[in-house]
Formats: structure tokens, sequence, C-alpha cells
């Protein structure tokens, strides 16, 4: 296991106790955390809520292009994972609820573009 995987899984344990003392702002506080302190553990955290969604974005996508059905799927996560990063590290002054849009969008269109894309 790599560093990166090894902080994701901190961070996704961090998360799931969270989540378990705060079901309704959990994701707030450690937006909150992070912004006070940018942390490897908290960026995996936030990384792994976002991420969520990205597969089926990816699904959706490589069902409706055939440039995307081309791009092997791990490349699309690949860029997705890369947007939501940028994000997380752009955004870090803006109200939690902007940022999961913004990062969502950031994410889909990452991999609209990585589908476009010459290999």
């Amino acid at each position: 296991m790599d560093s990166a995987e090894f902080s994701l899984e901190i961070g996704r344990n961090w998360m799931t106790r969270a989540r378990e003392q705060d079901p309704q702002g959990y994701q707030r506080t450690a937006w909150r955390l992070y912004c006070e302190a940018p942390d490897e553990i908290l960026m995996a955290a936030l990384l792994s809520e976002l991420s969520a969604g990205l597969s089926e974005e990816a699904l959706d996508l490589r069902a409706t292009s055939e440039k995307a059905r081309a791009v092997p799927a791990e490349d699309l996560l690949r860029s997705g994972m890369l947007a939501l990063q940028v994000a997380l590290e752009g955004l870090r002054h803006e109200d939690w609820e902007y940022v999961v849009e913004r990062a969502q969008a950031m994410a889909l269109d990452a991999m609209s573009r990585r589908a476009d894309r010459p290999d």
C-alpha cells in the first residue's frame, strides 16, 4: 500500500467516525477543519466523500459517448479524481455546498475532456 492509498484509508476511517458522531454535518465539519489546516488525511477523507458518485458519472459518460467508450474507465476516473482534488485545493475559502457543486462539475468536465483527447 503506497502513501496515497494509506491516506485514503485513514481518511475513510476518519469520515466513518465523523459520520457516526454527526450524521447531518460531518462533511461541513471536515471541510471547515481542512480549510483551517489543510491536511493530507482530511483531503483524502473529503475526496472519498466526493468520489462516491464519480464511477456512476463515468459510466453515464461512457454510455452516451463513443469517444468515452474508447478511453479506459480508469483514465476517466483518474481525470475526475484529479479535478476533485483541484477543486478542494482551490476552493478552500468557499462554502461546502458550493465546493461540492463546483467539484462535481469540474470532475465531469475533466472526464469529458479526457474522452475528447486522443490517446
